[in-house]
This record gives C-alpha cells, sequence and structure tokens, in this order.
C-alpha cells in the first residue's frame, strides 16, 4: 500500500491513513510518502511496517548507531535533533488538547540537551551471557557494542565487564556515572553484586551533594541534572512556605531544594533503597527540618501542606492522589511528570478539582527517543 504520513504518534510512530483507519507505522515521519504493509488491526486502529520510502522527510538523517533498527531503546535516531523537539512539542499538545482538554494551556518553554552521550544511568539486559537492550516490543535482546547516548566510561567499563557476564544466562546490570566516577550493580536471580569497588558515587550541584547507588532513582540525563534543580528553585525563588511535601521523593533530589524554601518539609517515599539514600543525603547536606514517612504515596494520608511537589511515575497521579491533593487544598502544587498521556488525564483532573496551570516547561532528558519530562506549577484557583 502507499501513503502519506500525516503526524507523529506518542510511542514515535507515525500515522498514515488507510482502508479508514489510522495506521501506525515506526520509523516513518510527517510529510513522507511511503510504501507500506498492514501487519494487525482493530476496529479503531492498524499497525504497520515501512517496505519502501518514495519521498523521504528533509527532517530525516542517517541514524549513527549500527543497532536501529533492531534496538527499542532509541527510537528518533533518524530525525535531525531539532526536529526531534518539535515533534515532542507536538505530541504533547495534542495529549493536552485531546485527553487534558486543555484548548489554550500557557506557553511551553522548551528545554533542550546535547543530543549524545548524555545518560547518567543505565539498565541493560544479559541474556545467556551476551549484554544488551530489549528489541523494540520485545523481551529478546539485541547485543551492543556500542551506544551514542552512554557516555565514553560507561561504554569502556561494558567492554571490560563482558567477560564477567558471559556464565550468566539472564539479568540486569545497572550502571552509574557523574560524569567522572561510575558505580555498577549486577542481578541475577541467584545473587545481586556490585561491580565496582565504589558502591556509590557523588553528585555535586553547588550547594547540594547527593550520594547516589546504581539502584537508586536518579534522573537519566546527565547534563540536565542541574537544570532541574534550578527550575524548581526560580519556581520558588523570593517565596517561603510553612510546611511542604516531597511526593514520591526517591533520593531527595528535590528535597534539598524545598528545605531551603520552607519551615518543614514531609518526603514520602516507600522505595527502601530510595529511603536510605535519602536517610544519607539529608544528613550529608545537613537538613535537619526534612520528616520522612516510609509510606507507599498512593494509599497515604497527606499532611496539611502549602506547597507539594510531586514526581510520580510513569502512572501519574490519578484521580484517589489528585483528590487527595485537593482536600488539602495548597497554595501550589509543582508536578514533574515524564508521560505526557498521564500528565494530561490528569492534568484534567486538576482543572476539576480548582487548579490552574500557570507554568509549564518540556524538558528533553531523553534526546534520540520521543520520551521527555514535564514541569508544571499550579495553584488553586
Amino acid at each position: 500500500m502507499e501513503g502519506k504520513v500525516r503526524s507523529i504518534a506518542k510511542g514515535g510512530d507515525g500515522i498514515v491513513n488507510a482502508e479508514g483507519l489510522p495506521v501506525f507505522i515506526p520509523g516513518v515521519l510527517p510529510g513522507e510518502v511511503i510504501e507500506f504493509t498492514i501487519l494487525s488491526q482493530t476496529k479503531q486502529i492498524a499497525r504497520g511496517r515501512l517496505d519502501r520510502l518514495i519521498s523521504p522527510s528533509p527532517f530525516r538523517i542517517a541514524p549513527p548507531c549500527p543497532h536501529i533498527p533492531l534496538c527499542g531503546g532509541c527510537n528518533f535516531q533518524h530525525v535531525v535533533y531539532s526536529q526531534q523537539v518539535n515533534f515532542k512539542l507536538e505530541i504533547f499538545q495534542v495529549n493536552l488538547k485531546k485527553l487534558g482538554r486543555i484548548l489554550h494551556p500557557p506557553e511551553i518553554e522548551v528545554i533542550e540537551s546535547p543530543p549524545y552521550r548524555y545518560r547518567s544511568r543505565i539498565e541493560m539486559q544479559i541474556q545467556n551471557g551476551r549484554i544488551g537492550f530489549f528489541q523494540r516490543q520485545s523481551h529478546d535482546i539485541v547485543a551492543i557494542e556500542s551506544c551514542h547516548v552512554m557516555p565514553a566510561e560507561m561504554e569502556r567499563f561494558i567492554d571490560r565487564i563482558r567477560p564477567l557476564c558471559r556464565p550468566y544466562n539472564e539479568g540486569q546490570i545497572m550502571i552509574l556515572t557523574n560524569g567522572s566516577d561510575l558505580a555498577a550493580m549486577l542481578i541475577t536471580p541467584e545473587k545481586k553484586l556490585y561491580l565496582t569497588e565504589a558502591h556509590d558515587i557523588i553528585f555535586e550541584f553547588d550547594p547540594y551533594r547527593f550520594r547516589v547507588r546504581p539502584e537508586n532513582f536518579l534522573q537519566a540525563n546527565l547534563y540536565l541534572l542541574p537544570t532541574m534543580l534550578r527550575i524548581l528553585e526560580n519556581e520558588l525563588h523570593g517565596k517561603r512556605y510553612a510546611q511542604a511535601a516531597d511526593l514520591f521523593c526517591g533520593i531527595g533530589y528535590f528535597t534539598l531544594p524545598l528545605g531551603f524554601h520552607c519551615h518543614d518539609v514531609f518526603a514520602l517515599e516507600n522505595d527502601e533503597s530510595n529511603l536510605r539514600a535519602l536517610k544519607i543525603n539529608l544528613s550529608l547536606n545537613q537538613r535537619k527540618s526534612v520528616h520522612i514517612q516510609a509510606v507507599d504515596v498512593g494509599r497515604a494520608s497527606l499532611p496539611q501542606v502549602q506547597l507539594i511537589v510531586a514526581d510520580p511515575p510513569r502512572s501519574g497521579l490519578g484521580e484517589g492522589l489528585i483528590e487527595k491533593i485537593a482536600t488539602v487544598s495548597p497554595e501550589k502544587l509543582i508536578y514533574f511528570s515524564c508521560d505526557s498521556a498521564t500528565f494530561a488525564r490528569d492534568a484534567w483532573l486538576l482543572y476539576r478539582r480548582g487548579f490552574a496551570l500557570k507554568t509549564v516547561k518540556l524538558i528533553d532528558i531523553f534526546p534520540q527517543t520521543d520520551h521527555f519530562e514535564i514541569f508544571s506549577a499550579w495553584t488553586r484557583e
């Protein structure tokens, strides 16, 4: 079949109309004329395969990675970086309109990243002694010889540990770097062991210091880690809150700056490894006004505070937690999201409960993919 790609969807697939259905096709760009085959379909959508490019987009480039298109990691490497960001903005705006019913959001500021060698942490798979990443929509791996989004020290480290991993049929390798130091852990069904002498490393962003282990959660872009702290601090600049809550606080990455702007901070987290790191980081930075609550945030009662910061997993806040936030009725809600669809869903729920979106930013923490981070600030009307 032949068709013209009309738009790009969340997930990075291009959309072609055929036989009355939208056909989602990986690796194609808006404006391209293509030959394709439909592989599967339902009553609402179809999925297809690119067979031939008839008229390529001017934004198409040759992917530098030799593992494209098998590797499921980078689905935008065939797009020039400046246009990747434009596509992400388009995806975000469509989701805000269709799922969030937000027709006139504030102007969305876009914060870009260096396009390669940006990862602070990475998780790789082991299968039958090989190290790699999952293939697209598969649990089979692509054995990786090089990766353009890893810092060079990560690549060199992986080359060194290949012989060590050959005896294992399955497992994961978690690697963390601050750009100079590196820590790594091997996890198999039988054991966990560190692959480096260092079990943790220090990230320093004046005036904060964070001690982090490979198994902890930390945003994955080395270049934008300090930027995200500055975004939060700029939003709080000149303000002082009596009490704040940091939901899904992890290792305390946003808890520490909150401690400078609030008399008391309640830090809510349930992951044991993150809680251990949180306690270490509070001590390291001499933050005594933070009260840790080891709870499942979705099920917990929220403290009565004037400011809430939330950085939930990809599933978002959800209706139940938003109802609790509305009951607390903070003066300000700061919501970091890593999924534009669940963010848009939550945005509509927040609007319905009297919150107004004042600031929104698209932070491109994952170049070469369709993923990005969202910063938003809300006030109660």
